[in-house]
């Protein structure tokens, strides 16, 4: 049979439908998007890193299409004494690992380091560990002291990065060894279903999402109506998989006195998916917007959160923001003023950026944001950054004005059946302002700016696809102000006042 990776044993562990549809249905997969690229390439560059903090050592250039070469380089680099590999090739029994970092001891014995690009361990690395101890004894390798390296938390970066202070290495021998003992069952009920005729009979469930988000999920959820019971908010998985296999499965023929429902949200999502028409608490709406203070600002940042700090005074994963719209209404009913900010990649963008804010953000009024606790977050984390000088109490007063125009729907003053259970700003514009969306943009969602923005940052980034993703860029941020302008005329519009 074809090898077995630790991925593929990871995988299976998880579901060996998955693991069979990636060995010989691969067709099926879902297609990479470009966040989900951008965490492949951050991932790759932490891996990097950690050449750095266990330096002195040998990378097998190998790829992971060229096992044959990986092995063999490794047992080059094993016979010339290399003491520290990095990406070093074991086959034991058809299963084949590649590990992060290799070094040899004294006394003959190695010691494994697996690299996590995440702030803290989790009990599926221990799989991973598991099954390359496995892999390496076998092959002839045995293995002192196994550990984890990964990224801390609590760094925070000044001058030059500290790799000692950027990596954790947590030390797992014991923890692992209940995982390794059950290595040897586990493989072999992975290869009895890894390569057989057909796929394994595999429902869905909660092992779709966990540890990990299946990359088949478009496969295995085919069957799924759009506007399902795995829509509904607030319940458990387990609640939502009983009605599904009991035949109820979209969510307008739930019973809302079904006793598992026991979230008010979840009840009432259902009455409105039966009721089949949008809810509206004038009374509740109307108070929302008569406490509303002139002139307001329509605020909204893109961030990225790299796990390696690029500048001083950010943390790994430290949401940063790049890129600021703001529109400016003086009073209700007056004209709009647009204003924006994106910084340009190579160089540390909030120092600019709170420049641009305190020249913008009108200093009364309220700021309006969708979802106001992550403007408020960056707005605080901006006054106590570097470069923010004396402006800091002018951010602070700025979060101390915000205003959540999410409040309407997340508090339920305002649903409708094709909200679908959520109130992101992506789920109610169409809802309620049908002329506007986002399907034609080039960038449509946070996850994807955020990907730009990563792009950017590489100064040698071909300078057509700058000014392509810089543009798209300026694009979407003024979308989301001008949404927010237009669910407040809405919002207006409900309660019988022109905005």
């Amino acid at each position: 049979m074809k090898s077995l990776s630790k991925s593929q044993y990871v995988r299976g562990n998880q579901c060996l439908k998955s693991l069979w549809l990636y060995r010989n249905r691969k067709d099926l997969q879902d297609p990479v998007d470009p966040f989900q690229q951008s965490i492949f390439h951050s991932g790759t560059a932490f891996g990097l890193l950690a050449m750095k903090r266990f330096a002195g050592g040998v990378l097998i250039h190998a790829d992971h299409a060229h096992p044959e070469d990986a092995l063999a380089q490794t047992a080059d680099a094993v016979a010339s004494g290399t003491k520290i590999i990095y990406e070093a090739a074991f086959l034991f029994e058809d299963v084949l690992v590649r590990a992060d970092v290799v070094t040899k001891n004294d006394n003959g014995t190695w010691d494994l380091t697996e690299v996590k690009s995440a702030t803290k361990m989790n009990d599926v690395y221990l799989l991973d560990v598991a099954v390359q101890r496995h892999v390496m004894s076998g092959a002839g390798f045995p293995v002192a002291h196994a550990r984890v390296a990964h990224a801390n938390p609590g760094y925070v970066r000044y001058g030059e990065l500290d790799l000692d202070k950027l990596f954790v290495v947590v030390d797992v021998t014991e923890a692992s060894e209940p995982a390794l003992s059950e290595v040897p069952q586990r493989l072999g009920r992975m290869k009895v279903f890894a390569d057989a005729p057909a796929a394994p009979e595999i429902g869905i469930g909660s092992h779709c999402a966990n540890p990990y988000p299946c990359d088949f999920e478009g496969n295995c959820w085919a069957h799924v109506p759009e506007y399902s019971v795995f829509n509904l908010a607030y319940a458990k998985m387990e609640t939502k998989l009983d009605l599904f296999n009991r035949g109820v499965q979209l969510v307008h023929q739930v019973n809302p006195d079904f006793d598992n429902l026991t979230d008010k949200r979840t009840i009432k999502q259902v009455q409105i998916a039966r009721l089949g028409k949008p809810y509206v608490d004038l009374e509740a709406i109307g108070s929302f917007l008569n406490g509303l203070r002139y002139p307001i600002a329509h605020l909204d940042f893109e961030t990225d959160n790299p796990v390696i700090p690029p500048y001083d005074g950010l943390k790994p994963y430290q949401q940063m923001p790049f890129q600021a719209s703001v529109r400016v209404q003086q009073e209700r009913g007056g004209p709009l003023t647009e204003y924006g900010y994106l910084g340009d990649g190579l160089e540390d963008p909030r120092r600019d950026l709170i420049g641009f804010l305190s020249e913008h953000v009108p200093e009364q009024g309220h700021v309006l944001a969708y979802y106001k606790s992550f403007e408020g977050g960056r707005l605080k984390e901006l006054a106590q950054g570097p470069g923010v000088g004396n402006r800091g109490p002018q951010l602070l007063d700025m979060a101390a004005r915000l205003v959540d125009l999410a409040d309407p729907f997340s508090k339920n003053w305002y649903t409708h059946p094709g909200f679908k259970g959520k109130w992101s700003i992506k789920n109610v514009l169409p809802i309620l302002v049908p002329t506007m969306t986002y399907a034609g943009l080039v960038i449509r969602d946070g996850t994807a700016a955020m990907a730009a923005y990563a792009e950017l940052r590489d100064p040698k980034l071909d300078p057509a696809r700058r000014a392509m993703l810089t543009e798209a860029l300026k694009v979407y941020c003024g979308q989301d102000t001008m949404a927010m302008v237009k669910i407040l005329e809405h919002l207006w519009a409900q309660v019988g006042v022109a905005a």
